[in-house]
C-alpha cells in the first residue's frame, strides 16, 4: 500500500494573495468611508444651523434682541462638540469635534 501525504494549511504564496487583496480592498474602502462620515457631519451642522436659525429669528422678531449663543446651545444635542457664533444677521455653527472643524453659515433675519 502506497501512502499519501496529505498536506493541511495555505501556502505562503496563497496567504500572500489573500494579504494583497484584503489591502487593495482597505485602500478603496477606507477613503470612501471617510467620505460618508465628512458628508454626514456637513449635514448634521447644516441642520443644526438651520434649525438654531429659526428659533434665533423667532427670538429676534419677539425682543428686538439679537440672541446669545447660551440660549441657543440648548437645541444642540452636545454642546462640547459644536460651537456658535452669533452675528448681527447671521450665525454659523462649527463641529469643533471633527478634524477639519466643518462650520456651515446662516442668516437668520432679514436687516
Amino acid at each position: 500500500m502506497g501512502r499519501t501525504n496529505l498536506q493541511k494549511g495555505f501556502t505562503l504564496t496563497e496567504a500572500l494573495v489573500v494579504a494583497a487583496i484584503v489591502a487593495i480592498m482597505a485602500a478603496v474602502a477606507i477613503p470612501t468611508y471617510n467620505g460618508y462620515l465628512r458628508n454626514q457631519r456637513q449635514t448634521t451642522v447644516k441642520n443644526l444651523a438651520e434649525t438654531a436659525a429659526v428659533s434665533a429669528n423667532t427670538y429676534w422678531r419677539q425682543t428686538n434682541l439679537i440672541p446669545d449663543s447660551a440660549s441657543l446651545h440648548l437645541f444642540l444635542p452636545d454642546p462640547t462638540r459644536f460651537s456658535i457664533l452669533i452675528q448681527a444677521s447671521s450665525l454659523m455653527i462649527t463641529d469643533v469635534s471633527s478634524p477639519d472643524r466643518i462650520s456651515y453659515s446662516v442668516k437668520y433675519k432679514s436687516p
